[in-house]
């Protein structure tokens, strides 16, 4: 009767396992596709550069009309700002020089209208060529 039970059980265990095993083997297939299609992103290292703001020039404050010093409201009164790379394509933005801010018309600091505020921009131009 116990070699009965022993057999029992280890079929139902074997029956569980199957599932876990073939689920296990399909994560597998499916994170490997998953980083061949997304190698670049493993394969090429993010390059940090670190951006003086242009604004302030790097003080982080700003005198308002009265002769007060302010942050400033590009850099948020740090004078720099840290920009990361990722693809070689990335480009500094022209409008906001990295910064990701700029200054409207009618005088207050809004997000830059071309990067969208990531103070980088893929460009267009093709691999090899610049």
């Amino acid at each position: 009767m116990r070699a009965q039970r022993r057999r029992r059980n280890g079929f139902r265990s074997a029956a569980y396992m199957a599932p876990v095993f073939l689920l296990a083997v399909a994560a597998l297939i499916m994170q490997y596709r998953w980083v061949q299609r997304n190698r670049y992103k493993f394969t090429s290292p993010a390059r940090i550069r670190i951006i003086r703001c242009d604004h302030c020039g790097g003080s982080g404050e700003v005198r308002t009309p009265g002769g007060r010093l302010e942050p400033c409201p590009i850099c948020f009164g740090g004078g720099s700002r840290i920009v990361r790379r990722y693809y070689e394509e990335d480009r500094l933005c022209p409008v906001c020089a990295g910064m990701g801010r700029i200054i409207s018309t009618n005088g207050m600091a809004t997000t830059c209208p071309r990067c969208g505020g990531r103070g980088m921009i893929r460009s267009s131009v093709a691999r090899g060529g610049r």
